[in-house]
């Protein structure tokens, strides 16, 4: 056991763990994990790194990480890996309000959408392959 600078540092072996310490242990983990997306989260919601735009028809822009549109979408992933973009992508199908609601499906946040604009959303995260879509499609399904 070690304390160094205010930080409790245990050395343990795996065989010492049993029953309630492993519990433990992953708790720690997950904690640890929780910590660092929640870090992650800070940072994807400015605009402080943000390298790409989404237009929508109507001209509204929408700030965003290539890094997590190519984590939640194939047709990003394979549009930033053949081919150098211009920094934006106008969706030609999409008005402000589904752009909105999809960048806010690819970031995981909260979406808002009425159930007139969910058919919309749905077809938006079909084409772009959008990891997850088919929690839309369920939607739809259920007020149907």
């Amino acid at each position: 056991m070690l304390l160094e600078k205010d930080k409790l540092e245990v050395d343990v072996s795996p065989e010492m763990l049993r029953g309630d310490d492993v519990v433990i242990r992953r708790s720690v983990e997950f904690e640890a994990q929780e910590k660092v997306w929640e870090d992650v989260r800070k940072v994807v919601d400015g605009p402080l790194f943000a390298d790409f735009k989404l237009v929508a028809k109507d001209g509204t822009e929408i700030t965003c990480h290539k890094l997590i549109l190519a984590a939640r979408s194939k047709f990003f992933r394979t549009m930033f890996e053949v081919c150098r973009s211009e920094g934006f992508l106008v969706l030609k199908e999409m008005d402000g309000e589904v752009l909105q609601a999809f960048v806010d499906f690819i970031y995981g946040r909260p979406v808002e959408r009425s159930p007139e604009m969910a058919s919309d959303l749905a077809a938006a995260l079909d084409k772009y392959d959008v990891v997850g879509s088919d929690a839309i499609r369920n939607y739809l399904a259920d007020r149907q």
